[in-house]
């Protein structure tokens, strides 16, 4: 897969690459990979011009829906899957199975005292 990433010169044959890297990586349990990938990914879907920004919206919450496996597996991923749900906040409002989801995770997770009041401003968007 890297290989075929640098090797392509469509920019859409590139960023099917790299998902597909993503997915390798997380279906061989390799978390600090996936972790890289997934960083690299969100990168570039903060940066490529997509046709529409509906795509773009797209491609944040695949990315959010791919981050709950490395997140749930990865030892700092507790605190990073915050991270990236307070930054997406817009597009969490587009998919509200996956709030729904991590806000049973995050209780889960943090506990039931720990972290409330920043567990409740992300799933509110007030945050």
């Amino acid at each position: 897969m890297t290989d075929t990433r640098a090797l392509c010169t469509n920019s859409e044959r590139s960023l099917s690459a790299l998902w597909g890297k993503l997915a390798a990586e997380i279906l061989m349990q390799n978390w600090d990979i996936a972790l890289e990938e997934l960083n690299r990914l969100k990168e570039i879907i903060d940066s490529k011009n997509f046709a529409s920004p509906l795509n773009q919206v797209h491609s944040r919450i695949w990315l959010m829906h791919w981050s709950l496996f490395i997140f749930f597996n990865h030892d700092n991923g507790r605190t990073q899957i915050i991270d990236l749900f307070n930054q997406e906040k817009k597009a969490l409002m587009k998919l509200p199975l996956i709030i729904v989801y991590c806000s049973f995770s995050l209780v889960n997770i943090l506990g039931p005292f720990t972290h409330n009041r920043q567990c409740i401003g992300i799933l509110t968007c007030t945050s």
